[in-house]
């Protein structure tokens, strides 16, 4: 994975799925790409954007990787910091190519170690 800060409050990161888990019946190896940015709106907010480019089955009976020109998932994201250590964040998330079958929202709390 790499990152970097285009500017003091955007931070970019690429790869982070360099290495996706594949889970299925036969022993696979998959490599995948993505990238994302976050931007840092104040002291504790936060907005992200990320986009799964693809991912290929290099190794593996069962090919489920997917191309840019097939799907293209993508999410937004808002995060609160809170004071006592626990991030809100607010997720709506979907499929580029296929809005009505691969859209959603997520909401998840968690603690900051």
């Amino acid at each position: 994975m790499a990152r970097g800060a285009a500017a003091p409050w955007i931070l970019v990161t690429v790869g982070q799925r360099l290495l996706p888990l594949p889970i299925r019946p036969a022993v696979a190896f998959d490599v995948g790409a993505d990238a994302a940015v976050t931007v840092q709106l104040a002291q504790r907010w936060a907005v992200a954007a990320q986009a799964v480019l693809g991912e290929v089955t290099i190794v593996g009976q069962t090919d489920r990787g997917v191309a840019p020109w097939h799907h293209l998932a993508s999410l937004a994201r808002i995060v609160y910091a809170t004071q006592h250590s626990i991030d809100v964040m607010l997720e709506v998330h979907g499929d580029v190519r296929d809005p009505r079958n691969e859209a959603g929202v997520a909401m998840s709390v968690t603690r900051r170690m």
